[in-house]
């Protein structure tokens, strides 16, 4: 592979790459819109050894999976 072509491929990769989305999302609005507070979340998140979704399933009483599936409905409705 010649250089030339190998320089071109890494600039498309790279182009790719700094592409950001339309909407950014603040992770912490999301929670705050959930009505939970971020800190505390992840504090607990960090004491159970849990992820903060795993947390937050856990409080609500929802599978995790189950949270992913109502999240990913709500979302594709905003489009």
């Amino acid at each position: 592979m010649g250089l030339e072509v190998r320089l071109r491929q890494l600039e498309l990769k790279m182009n790719s790459w700094s592409s950001l989305p339309e909407h950014s999302v603040n992770t912490d609005e999301v929670i705050r819109h959930l009505v939970f507070d971020p800190a505390s979340l992840r504090e607990s998140a960090h004491h159970m050894g849990n992820s903060v979704v795993e947390t937050m399933c856990e409080i609500i009483g929802i599978e995790p999976r189950e949270f992913e599936h109502i999240l990913r409905e709500k979302v594709n409705l905003t489009r």
